[in-house]
């Protein structure tokens, strides 16, 4: 497995090329300890290059992004071939972490997601609504077309409706 690292608007990209087997998960791994940063709180892994995807490769990515959720951020996976998105799909991983088509829409991400962390956002003053006993708060961060993901008790999420 190769790894290479880059920055672009201050957000961190990994690069990798090859297979993401238990081997290069380790890789990974190191690699992990070697590029991110105490100031990075979301980052890019860009697997254009990655033909194999194992459990491996996919418990790295959970520990980069169990990192980064607690700096408030996450992990953004981008230009996935087919055989990784696949086992990602077979394990239900697609809906836990945030896929991407291309490295720039990956970086926006990114980008609004470090804008709303660094944000003073005074959530008092945001609408709140009370519907069938779910509460939300609305916090308008974008004109475009709005993308809703849920995260919270797995029991509480699967029989949400939205």
């Amino acid at each position: 497995m190769e790894i290479t690292s880059d920055r672009t608007d201050n957000i961190l990209t990994i690069l990798l090329s090859g297979r993401l087997d238990a081997f290069g998960a380790k890789q990974l791994d190191e690699a992990r300890k070697k590029f991110i940063t105490d100031d990075d709180s979301a980052v890019v892994i860009d697997m254009v290059n990655v033909s194999y995807l194992s459990s491996g490769g996919i418990r790295t990515f959970l520990a980069i992004e169990k990192m980064l959720k607690k700096r408030g951020g996450g992990i953004r996976i981008c230009n996935v071939n087919p055989y990784p998105l696949k086992v990602l799909e077979m394990a239900g991983f697609d809906q836990f972490f945030s896929i991407y088509s291309s490295k720039e829409d990956a970086i926006k991400s990114c980008i609004t997601l470090e804008g709303m962390r660094r944000s003073k956002v005074d959530w008092d003053r945001l609408p709140r609504y009370n519907k069938l006993g779910a509460r939300f708060t609305v916090f308008e961060a974008s004109q475009k077309e709005a993308v809703l993901k849920v995260a919270g008790d797995i029991s509480k999420v699967l029989y949400a409706r939205l």
